[in-house]
């Protein structure tokens, strides 16, 4: 789900997960994708999947994975994706649905479901991976009036009605793109 990233020296990186290990981890290229080699987590006590990748300003990389808890959970890499940290809890609620990260200038943008609703999706400057999201930015929210005519649910997971999925580009001169799915069942 997460986009890939590429480093200063042409590494590039693809975030992935093996669900049969509970792990995330990177596909690593560093011949622009003729070839590839896997590195991954060790195994971990909760499932993780459809991590997203990011550099942050310390300089090292961390993966932030929706997880089967109330929490994201998320790894770190000093070594250009090579070995990662055991995959910890943050403190950033996760809604059922993943999270999209990003290097914007000096800063990293975390855009997530608020909560544990797929109802309404925010952004926010990450600094820790330890505190709670500050001054999160409202971004979109399902229509509740449009909830009304649904007598059943289409997915498994009732979340037919969602505002969710969120990706994100820099564009630089302090523009960030966003784009996220938004589904309704009519």
């Amino acid at each position: 789900k997460g986009n890939g990233i590429v480093l200063e020296n042409e590494v590039m990186l693809l975030p992935v997960y093996n669900r049969f290990q509970n792990s995330i981890g990177v596909f690593r290229s560093l011949n622009l994708g003729e070839d590839w080699e896997l590195f991954e987590t060790k195994t971990a006590e909760v499932h993780l999947v459809e991590p997203c990748i990011v550099k942050m300003k310390s300089g090292n990389l961390t993966m932030l994975s929706r997880t089967n808890t109330e929490f994201f959970w998320y790894s770190e890499s000093n070594d250009h994706g090579v070995h990662w940290s055991l995959p910890e809890p943050t403190a950033i609620p996760c809604g059922n649905a993943p999270a999209s990260l990003i290097k914007s200038g000096e800063h990293t943008l975390v855009a997530c479901n608020s909560g544990k609703s797929r109802t309404k999706l925010v952004v926010a400057r990450l600094d820790s991976f330890n505190e709670k999201l500050k001054n999160s930015t409202f971004v979109a929210m399902v229509d509740q009036g449009s909830l009304k005519n649904i007598k059943q649910s289409i997915h498994p997971s009732g979340s037919d009605n969602a505002v969710t999925y969120p990706s994100m580009l820099d564009c630089g001169k302090y523009t960030t793109l966003m784009a996220w799915s938004k589904v309704y069942d009519q």
